[in-house]
């Protein structure tokens, strides 16, 4: 049984191990199958929640293959040594490997390397092979308009900022500005109406009101307590937060435009707020990307690492009991399960204490891209 939506090539292999392990045990196999999680299943009607796939007559053909498999593996364990392999893609594929600390350290690999060059895909292994890892040493004029870009700026230390290409990006965006986040669970067995295995249902968001630069934002927030649906009484409290005319800005925006596109797709009696809501969404990450880059991002673009780079270590989510999303989830999933009347407070505490920095930090990044603005002039 996996918990994948499909049978990936690496579950041949696992199930193989484990039918050569069973008839070596002098058990008779008969039939081999993967049972995985059905992508089109929809609570609550959980009795196609499983397909199964017979691998049966595929692992019969590859049986000879796995005794020499199991034989190389033995004599690895049994080595004294760790096996001389270097770092390559089969360090992330299919899973991320329990030693790549180790074997990167090892290696020696630098703080920032060709590794944390955006958008670089496969590239980055045919230069690890020929020895170019450190920037410096990277072919430029292989290189897209970003990745020269970051190279540049790791190079002469310096930040790159392009006041009018903010100005151009973020003139359209209208007042009072929204700001908004979510937080979702997407459990692998669904358990709200409409929902399949890994969908999202949001059951926390944060929002802030910025009437003008010169203004303080407002905040609003919700946070479902109960182990029930969150969504008939989120979709309600989102409408009235983001009321009005002004931008709704949400770092990586296609997150939240998702979700919102799911809510209407379950409530089509919201249909037209929640479009309205869409219709005014804005992203600063693009900006961001196009028009800003300081060495302190090491390659990433992400939230963590732009805010506290640019508006100092104050917004840094370091120490926080939720550090990030996937923490949110753990939080809350141990919130509406616990009977500690004091911890479950303190787990509230800690997720909206963490969807409200989400957006104080978007609050005060956007201000800082209007003053490039003001600061060249525009």
């Amino acid at each position: 049984m996996k918990s994948s939506t499909k049978v990936k090539p690496e579950h041949i292999d696992d199930v193989g191990l484990q039918a050569w392990i069973i008839a070596n045990a002098g058990l008779p196999i008969e039939r081999i199958c993967v049972l995985h999680l059905n992508a089109e299943c929809r609570f609550p009607n959980a009795g196609d929640l499983f397909c199964e796939v017979d691998l049966t007559d595929s692992l019969r053909e590859r049986y000879p293959e796995i005794l020499p498999k199991v034989q190389q593996i033995f004599g690895t364990l049994q080595s004294p040594a760790p096996p001389e392999i270097d770092i390559g893609p089969h360090c992330f594929d299919p899973n991320e490997c329990g030693f790549l600390d180790a074997c990167w350290r090892e290696k020696a690999i630098p703080d920032v390397s060709v590794f944390d060059l955006p958008n670089l895909k496969d590239k980055k292994w045919e230069w690890y092979s020929q020895g170019k890892i450190e920037l410096t040493a990277l072919p430029v004029d292989e290189l897209n308009e970003l990745q020269k870009r970051v190279v540049h700026a790791h190079k002469s230390m310096s930040r790159f900022v392009n006041g009018g290409g903010v100005d151009a990006a973020i003139s359209s965006w209208k007042f009072p500005l929204i700001f908004l986040d979510f937080e979702t669970i997407n459990p692998a067995i669904p358990r709200f109406p409409m929902c399949g295995p890994y969908d999202h249902a949001p059951f926390q968001f944060s929002v802030h009101v910025l009437n003008d630069l010169n203004s303080e934002a407002k905040h609003f927030e919700f946070l479902h307590s109960g182990s029930d649906d969150p969504r008939p009484s989120l979709i309600p409290a989102l409408i009235r937060a983001c009321k009005g005319t002004g931008s709704i800005v949400s770092y990586y925006a296609r997150f939240e435009t998702d979700r919102i596109k799911e809510l209407i797709s379950f409530a089509p009696s919201a249909r037209e707020s929640l479009e309205q809501i869409i219709d005014r969404i804005v992203d600063p990450l693009p900006v961001i990307r196009d028009h800003v880059y300081d060495p302190g991002f090491k390659g990433s673009f992400s939230l963590k690492a732009v805010a506290p780079t640019l508006l100092g270590d104050k917004f840094s989510y370091e120490g926080m009991l939720v550090p990030d999303g996937t923490a949110a989830q753990r939080t809350f999933e141990s919130m509406i399960n616990c009977a500690d009347k004091n911890q479950k407070q303190e787990l509230r505490n800690g997720l909206l204490e963490y969807c409200q920095k989400d957006t104080l930090v978007m609050v005060e990044l956007v201000k800082w891209l209007f003053s490039i603005r003001h600061a060249v002039g525009i």
